[in-house]
Parts: C-alpha cells; sequence; structure tokens
C-alpha cells in the first residue's frame, strides 16, 4: 500500500485541512510539513480501520514570520510546549518553524525535518507529510505503522514527555499504544 498516495488523497480532500494549510502556507515561507496527531491518527484510520480522527494540526515550516496575517476570529496563542498555535472555534493550528525545536538546539543540531524526526519521543511520531511533494517521509515512523508498533524513539524526549504528563514511561507507552491498537514495546 502506498501511504502517501492513500493519505494524500485523504487529507488534501478534508476542509479542515485546506483551511489550516492555507493559514500556515501564508504566514510562513520554505518548507511545510503536518506532523503529530493529524497524521499518525488520521494515517492509522486509512491503514488500519480505526476510528480515530484527528483535526488538531501541527506543521513544522521552513521559516515563520513575524507578523500574522489570519482570517477574522482566529487568535494567536502558545501550546503546552510554549509554541504558537492558532486557534478558532474548535480548531487548532500549532505553527513550529523548525529552528525553535528544542531539542534541536540543545544538541546543536542542524534544522532540518530528518533531525527533528529523530528527536520525537516515540517511532510512530518519526514521520512527517511533506506539504509540496504530497508525500510521507520517515522510515521509522513508516516502519512503526507498517508493523504496528509503538516504541521509544528517544529515550530521553520519551522519559521528559512522561514526567510533564505525569505518568511513568512504560504506563505511557501501553496506554498509547493501546489507544492506537499498536503492540506495545516497554522499556526495561
Amino acid at each position: 500500500m502506498d501511504m502517501s498516495k492513500v493519505f494524500a488523497n485523504y487529507i488534501e480532500s478534508e476542509e479542515n485541512y485546506k483551511i489550516a494549510y492555507d493559514i500556515v502556507k501564508n504566514n510562513s515561507s520554505g518548507k511545510i510539513w503536518l506532523i503529530g496527531g493529524a497524521l499518525s491518527r488520521n494515517l492509522n484510520q486509512l491503514i488500519h480501520g480505526t476510528s480515530q480522527h484527528s483535526f488538531d494540526f501541527d506543521f513544522v515550516v521552513g521559516e515563520g514570520v513575524e507578523n500574522f496575517d489570519l482570517p477574522e476570529g482566529w487568535k494567536v496563542e502558545k501550546n503546552k510546549f510554549g509554541n504558537l498555535k492558532f486557534t478558532w472555534n474548535e480548531m487548532s493550528i500549532d505553527y513550529v518553524p523548525i529552528k525553535t525545536f528544542e531539542s534541536l538546539k540543545k544538541d546543536a543540531l542542524e534544522p532540518t525535518i530528518e533531525n527533528v524526526l529523530s528527536r520525537v519521543p516515540f517511532t510512530i511520531q518519526a514521520l512527517a507529510y511533506d506539504t509540496k511533494e504530497k508525500s510521507i517521509i520517515g522510515d521509522i515512523g513508516i516502519k512503526a505503522f507498517e508493523n504496528k508498533v509503538f516504541e521509544v524513539n528517544d529515550l530521553e524526549q520519551a522519559k521528559a514527555l512522561a514526567d510533564k504528563k505525569g505518568v511513568g514511561l512504560n504506563e505511557l507507552i501501553l496506554k498509547k499504544a493501546e489507544s492506537m491498537g499498536f503492540e506495545a514495546v516497554v522499556c526495561n
């Protein structure tokens, strides 16, 4: 199955995605990638038949802008990680310029999408939808979806996320894996 084609056909026809993408495109320059739940949960629904949909959009942008041009009624807020978030009614768009990823800055890594994906907590997060090429990238994440396995990608980031949520790492892994219908690989 061509995951990229299946996902592109689905997401490019979704009205909420079109609205979100247009807002991000009008407020950035360079490449734009969709990451997070709108990718992983919708992809899981498409290839494994789960009933999960997500329209909380997380975009990584090549370059951000200083002044935002948002449609009427949209607000600029901060998400739980301190990044910008655009909201309107039930819709939200996380907007993250690639240069602002703390894990990249901390380790003095070049701001590339590949480096971003190498620093996400879990393997199912190690993929991105390239909005220009309309393709899914990230071999680790693709393999996780093909094998339906939920496991740690970056131990330090996974532990930090579990701490932020106030749960043990293995508890978080089990909960997330169960929510997606994946096999959990816990840490020793």
